[in-house]
């Protein structure tokens, strides 16, 4: 071996590095419970079907409203913030800002309709990083992205849905983005891997016809959105909502080995 690095040491440098660099919001204990899963589902559904209060508003207060729908406002808002607070960016996404924006959408659609399989999941999260490092994109730029995106969703929800309960699952859910797909990257930086920045054509899943809308919509048939959104506010007061923080409550993987009995949405969930 030599005078090599152990893996070991490797990894936990590794961890070191991740605590100092990832976002003010970012959570390490970030599995999601079925509850979480449906609320994400139910407020994303609210996005991308342009009923969410807050792009509602902006639509009908402001004159001459630009956007043709909820996702090319989200896309707009989202990437002008991007370029803004990380003008090196912009060259990932080159003459194509719209177009890899509503693919970027489209894979959050797949990974939320698809949360429940949270092993697939990990894969698909670890394959994006894969896939980023072959773009020399750096693994802080993942955390400012989701700092970003929540931002996004919150601007889109309103204060109506946006409160501060739904904010923190929102969080969450991007903390379990960043810890499957920020190790990926970082592994790469650290072995001064030398990257080709180019963007296959197909690096958005562009080949898959999947209609992730129609899958979103099904898993949640027959949930009453407002009230799930509702209900879940009310059984999460701020002072105890380390569930959708960082804490308790019991995530997919556990509910598989017992009954989460305290699931005020569970009749919702019944697919599962």
């Amino acid at each position: 071996m030599g005078n090599g690095v152990s893996a070991r040491q490797i990894r936990g440098e590794r961890d070191e590095i991740m605590k100092v660099m990832m976002p003010v919001f970012y959570v390490d204990q970030c599995d999601l419970t079925l509850e979480e899963i449906q609320i994400i589902r139910v407020t994303w559904a609210y996005i991308i079907d342009g009923t969410a209060p807050g792009y509602v508003e902006q639509k009908n207060t402001i004159p001459n409203f630009p956007h043709h729908n909820s996702e090319e406002w989200f896309v707009t808002t989202m990437l002008d913030r991007l370029f803004d607070v990380n003008p090196n960016a912009r060259s990932f996404f080159g003459d194509r800002v719209q177009q890899i924006g509503a693919l970027m959408l489209r894979f959050f659609t797949m990974i939320i309709s698809k949360l429940h399989e949270e092993k697939h999941v990990k894969h698909m999260l670890e394959d994006l990083g894969m896939r980023h490092t072959h773009l020399k994109v750096r693994s802080v730029e993942f955390g400012i992205f989701g700092d970003i995106f929540t931002h996004t969703v919150r601007s889109s929800l309103g204060p109506e849905f946006g409160h501060e309960v739904i904010d923190k699952l929102w969080c969450k859910f991007f903390s379990f983005i960043l810890k499957n797909v920020v190790p990926i990257c970082l592994d790469a930086e650290m072995n001064n891997d030398h990257f080709v920045r180019t963007i296959p054509r197909s690096f958005f899943f562009e080949t898959d016809k999947t209609n992730y809308h129609e899958l979103l919509e099904k898993e949640i048939t027959g949930v009453e959105r407002e009230p799930a959104i509702r209900t879940f506010i009310d059984t999460h007061p701020i002072g105890s909502t380390r569930s959708a923080g960082g804490g308790g409550g019991q995530s997919h993987s556990q509910h598989q080995s017992s009954h989460h009995s305290s699931h005020h949405v569970s009749h919702h969930s019944s697919h599962h």
